[in-house]
């Protein structure tokens, strides 16, 4: 796995340089991000989801819980799942299925620990 120390040592800049590039909190020059983002494609460099959340309190994880039993028509919550996993993951955001067996206290579960944000 690639670290954030590795693709700035491949840029020729500082770890802080790389983390404004990325996070867009700090302007940075153009020639410095193309490097950086060049860098970052070229190692195949992906942010730590775990240090990203703690860096951010947001996990840019959604919870999405589908009842997956015989009394409902199983194929059509499955597509509806597929909808809302594939247009999360075009804004960056992954899901998380709950498959609703511990109904309700699975969401105060997943919610209260952080790991979803929604």
């Amino acid at each position: 796995m690639v670290t954030l120390a590795e693709v700035a040592r491949h840029a020729g800049v500082s770890a802080s340089t790389v983390s404004y590039v990325l996070s867009g909190k700090r302007p940075i020059s153009d020639p410095t991000r193309r490097r950086v983002r060049a860098s970052i494609e070229q190692l195949g460099y992906q942010p730590h989801a775990g240090a990203r959340a703690l860096a951010s309190s947001r996990s840019r994880i959604i919870a999405l819980m589908v009842p997956l039993r015989t009394d409902v028509y199983v194929p059509v919550m499955l597509e509806i799942a597929v909808s809302v996993a594939t247009a999360a993951r075009a804004r960056g955001y992954d899901v998380l299925l709950l498959t609703g067996e511990e109904g309700p206290s699975a969401l105060r579960r997943v919610t209260g620990s952080g790991l979803a944000e929604a």
